[in-house]
């Protein structure tokens, strides 16, 4: 949220790319993190997807409620 506060330009997309497999890049880890892969390491958490309001990409990045779940390293954590 902080860089879409201070860079609005930059396009819901980018700031995925950025936070997933521009990272894994980054890293040199770019055969076992960034992506949502089979045989990847995961860490995700869920949120709603509304359809009808507007981006996915946008309502996911702007997301400020509360995580129905978490996965770390392709495990199921916790489910609310």
């Amino acid at each position: 949220r902080q860089l879409r506060a201070t860079e609005p330009a930059v396009s819901a997309r980018e700031v995925l790319e950025m936070v997933t497999t521009n990272a894994a890049a980054a890293l040199g880890q770019w055969n076992s993190l960034g992506r949502i892969r089979a045989g990847y390491l995961a860490d995700l958490i869920a949120v709603p997807a509304v359809a009808e309001k507007g981006d996915v990409l946008e309502n996911v990045v702007a997301f400020d409620g509360r995580i129905d779940w978490t996965m770390i390293d392709g495990r199921l954590l916790g489910v609310a």
